[in-house]
């Protein structure tokens, strides 16, 4: 008979706090929605902003500046690096004109072609 008394006064409990919380949640959403429209107003916030639709700020004076910066950076390097490419070929070619004309080379050794074969 205790355990039946038990489960009874269980139930009961249950059922009413079911009761309690369902009345509850009706007044604590409205009240939830208040203090939420409360706070945006407070804070200057607008729903439309929330929804990842900000405005668009213009670029600050440093943002402008690292772009031209950055642009400067790249177009100076390819000019440089097409320099170096140039004068690189120039030197190659330079070295194989004194290889075939017998001039001395950077080692100081001279390349010579033979007049004739020896016999």
């Amino acid at each position: 008979m205790k355990t039946l008394a038990r489960i009874a006064v269980a139930l009961t409990a249950l059922a009413s706090c079911a009761a309690f919380a369902q009345t509850d949640n009706d007044a604590d959403r409205a009240r939830r929605d208040r203090n939420m429209d409360e706070v945006m107003a407070k804070h200057h916030v607008q729903l439309d902003t929330m929804n990842g639709e900000a405005p668009q700020a213009k670029p600050t004076l440093r943002e402008r500046t690292h772009h031209v910066a950055e642009t400067t950076r790249e177009k100076t390097h390819k000019v440089a690096q097409s320099t170096r490419n140039f004068t690189h070929r120039q030197a190659d070619k330079a070295r194989a004109f004194s290889a075939r004309h017998g001039h001395p080379k950077s080692d100081g050794t001279v390349v010579k072609t033979p007049d004739s074969t020896p016999s």
